[in-house]
């Protein structure tokens, strides 16, 4: 039995059950520390272990696994509400637009069955970029700051194949109810958080002010009568306008609300938002989300186009070299 100084028993037929391990000529006990609480970024941001588990937080977050360089990195801790920011940064002059979208069951409903599921992910997709683009644009003309609404997607992102949606040997269930911005958006092609949008999660921090909370104008406003100004049609609504956070129930198409140079500009904008998405086997480019434009009467529009249905499987093609193979 191999002992310590101080008689602790360190043989590794004692450690090893304990996921422990002695180490730097048994003068110290190492140990593996669970992923649900020391997280990644993705058993952290994407699979939430802490969460699953009903712990009530991660003892540390690692911002790996993600996109967008480093405004991805803070945005995802700005979503878990552990990024500290300037006070001002939690109630922006013009104050707040929320707008969360009510999506159709048939496209959020499980189960997922991998990549032949890629067209419901991509028409899931579209319908939240359509709501975002929406909200922007009606927060853009207000002088308001968009909160950003909780995405869902129906698949992971990773920069390799994904033969069931997700990266191979996670512990994640699809779809993604709480899914990080970084997976839809391109953050680094979009104007700087803090002069644009804030985390959907903002109103559930701790640093943001009771005043901010509790200053909420519940408006719907789907579209603009014609012959009224955005400001008239939203009184008519009975909102208040004097509030830090307007809750949109509705919102009219961008379109209705932003006109010459500044709906082109606008589109501009929105057009580079959208980020690429991994599904194709190694070989071919992955399928690229496209920002719809649409009209007041199709907000949506075309929806980018899906390969045939196929499973695919992982194959060990050599030492190092992973592919994809149909079967």
């Amino acid at each position: 039995m191999a002992k310590s100084a101080s008689g602790l028993d360190i043989s590794n037929a004692t450690l090893k059950p304990r996921r422990l391990f002695s180490m730097w000529g048994r003068k110290l006990v190492g140990g593996i520390l669970p992923v649900s609480l020391y997280c990644s970024g993705h058993t952290g941001f994407v699979q939430r272990m802490h969460a699953e588990l009903d712990f009530t937080a991660p003892y540390a977050l690692h911002a790996t696994f993600q996109y967008s360089g480093t405004r991805g990195k803070k945005e995802r801790f700005r979503e878990a509400g552990v990024w500290i920011d300037p006070p001002d940064y939690y109630d922006p002059p013009g104050g707040l637009l929320r707008f969360q979208p009510t999506l159709a069951e048939e496209l959020t409903r499980a189960p997922w069955v991998g990549v032949t599921d890629t067209a419901r992910h991509l028409a899931l997709v579209a319908t939240q970029m359509a709501a975002v683009r929406d909200a922007l644009a009606l927060a853009h003309a207000l002088g308001r700051t968009l909160l950003m609404p909780r995405l869902v997607c129906g698949y992971d992102r990773y920069w390799s194949g994904m033969p069931d949606g997700m990266i191979p040997g996670s512990a994640l269930v699809l779809p993604i109810w709480a899914c990080p911005m970084d997976h839809l958006f391109e953050l680094e092609r979009m104007p700087p958080p803090e002069d644009t949008f804030r985390e959907w999660s903002l109103l559930s921090n701790v640093r943001t002010p009771h005043s901010v909370k509790t200053s909420i104008s519940v408006v719907s406003l789907s579209n603009l009568p014609a012959g009224q100004s955005l400001k008239e049609a939203l009184a008519k609504t009975g909102a208040n306008l004097s509030s830090r956070v307007l809750d949109m129930q509705s919102v009219p198409h961008y379109s209705e609300v932003l006109s010459g140079k500044a709906r082109s500009e606008f589109e501009l904008l929105v057009r580079r938002m959208p980020s690429a998405f991994c599904c194709n086997p190694k070989s071919a480019p992955p399928i690229r989300y496209v920002m719809p434009l649409g009209t007041p009467s199709d907000r949506v529009g075309p929806l980018p186009r899906a390969p045939p249905p196929r499973r695919l499987s992982m194959a060990e093609d050599g030492p190092g070299d992973v592919r994809l193979r149909e079967r």
